[in-house]
């Protein structure tokens, strides 16, 4: 099963924040608990491509990008997904 199809199986279909998303991916392909930075990046490369990845950190981790705009990601379409705030 690929990243995509275990979070939908996990959660169902929703959004879900990128703090969120990171945790499901710590904790179900990471070692108790920890992830190799590396590895995360690969796997958030592989489910949100390069380019999607690069924006869903600088959304969530710049305040003036987090005032204006929001980043989430919707497991029925496997993506994810900007919008104003």
């Amino acid at each position: 099963m690929s990243y995509k199809e275990d979070i939908l199986k996990h959660y169902g279909a929703r959004k879900l924040e990128f703090g969120e998303l990171g945790s499901f991916i710590v904790t179900n392909y990471g070692e108790e608990g920890k992830i190799c930075a590396l590895k995360f990046e690969q796997i958030m490369n592989n489910m949100l491509g390069e380019d999607g990845y690069n924006m869903a950190k600088f959304i969530t981790g710049n305040d003036l990008a987090k005032q204006k705009l929001k980043w989430h990601y919707v497991t029925n379409l496997k993506d994810g997904i900007i919008s104003e705030r």
